[in-house]
Formats: C-alpha cells, sequence, structure tokens
C-alpha cells in the first residue's frame, strides 16, 4: 500500500468494508480451496494480516501513531472495519477447507500492551476460532516479551515469534497447552544458509 487511503472522518465514512472474496483476495481463497484436496498428510493453513497492521497500511503507520493520541476514537473506528473484514476473510479460508490461519500483527509491538490490538485480535480469533479451525498468532517485533499478556490473552491457539525473540525467554511465559513456534531467521536461513 502506497500512501494512505483513509485520514479523514470522510474518508473513514466512505470506507466500506469490502467482501472478503473480492479483488485478490477471492483468488488466495481459491488457492486454498485447490490446495486443500491436493494436501493430505499435513494442516493447511492460509495468512492473513493482523487488525492493527492492517489499519496501519490503510492509513499510513506514522499517522496511525499519532492518531492513537490524538484522535483514538478514529484509530477504534478504522480497527472495526478492518476487524469485521479479517473475521469474514478468515470464515472466507474456512469455508474453502483451511485448518486455519496464520495473523501476522507486527505492527502491534508499537504500541503498549493496553492499546488496541489486543482486544480486536481477541474478537477475531473468539469469532472463528474453533476445534477444526485455528488461529496462529505472528509478531516478529523485539517488543513480544513486554506485551506478551497481553498476546497470551487473546486466545489464539498457536503463536509464532521471529527471529528477534529468544526462545528460551518466551516459552516459560507461554501457556503449556498452546502451540509455540519461531526464532527463524528466514533471510539468513532459507536465502544465505545451506540445506543441511
Amino acid at each position: 500500500v502506497v500512501g494512505s487511503v483513509v485520514g479523514t472522518d470522510a474518508d473513514m465514512d466512505a470506507l466500506a468494508v469490502p467482501e472478503a472474496t473480492d479483488g485478490r483476495c477471492g483468488l488466495y481463497v481459491d488457492a486454498v480451496r485447490k490446495a486443500v484436496p491436493l494436501i493430505g498428510d499435513r494442516p493447511v493453513f492460509a495468512g492473513t494480516i493482523g487488525p492493527f497492521s492492517l489499519a496501519a497500511l490503510l492509513c499510513g503507520v506514522n499517522e496511525i501513531m499519532l492518531l492513537c493520541y490524538d484522535e483514538p476514537e478514529f484509530v477504534e473506528s478504522l480497527l472495526e472495519k478492518v476487524s469485521a473484514f479479517l473475521v469474514e476473510y478468515a470464515r472466507a479460508f474456512k469455508e474453502a477447507g483451511a485448518d486455519g490461519v496464520v495473523m501476522a500483527e507486527p505492527l502491534a509491538v508499537l504500541l503498549s500492551p493496553a492499546q488496541f490490538s489486543g482486544p480486536y485480535v481477541k474478537a477475531i480469533v473468539e469469532a472463528v476460532q474453533d476445534e477444526g479451525f485455528g488461529v496462529v498468532y505472528h509478531n516478529c517485533g523485539p517488543g513480544v516479551i513486554k506485551q506478551i499478556d497481553s498476546i497470551v490473552s487473546n486466545g489464539a491457539m498457536g503463536y509464532h515469534f521471529g527471529n528477534a525473540i529468544d526462545m528460551a525467554d518466551v516459552l516459560p511465559l507461554m501457556p503449556s497447552d498452546r502451540l509455540v513456534m519461531g526464532n527463524v531467521d528466514p533471510a539468513a536461513e532459507f536465502r544465505h544458509g545451506t540445506p543441511e
């Protein structure tokens, strides 16, 4: 996303929540629908962005950070709209046969634990997660440890952390009944590493 789509109250009023299968999103849902019958030996997870990260893309990262303090109601309204979309997007993946989604919420580490992202992530998880469909929360930022209580409270079935996090530090803070993964540097390992 280049520039911003939402910056004023008029933009917010005009911002419609798209259908989950509109545009490029429909291609991803269709890809999952086609992949599921071909993959029988492991779960199939789709990818989605988290609510605050999507709101920041629509508004601009610098702009939304200022708005969090100057106009929090504006940010809340935007988060309600993007969350409504993300619930329907996850449900579309579910209907297409996916076993779950990995929700990337990297920009949430820019916030204090009590701000914005957590309640919306939790609402999305509660709306879509069940015995046959899980949400894996991904955050690759170095601020995860400071926000761990907020992150864990979202109720996701799994958590994935980036290489900025030492798993020895985060594992003792995680619920024992949740899947916890991460700490692999994709650029170093997949781009510059060896097959071994």
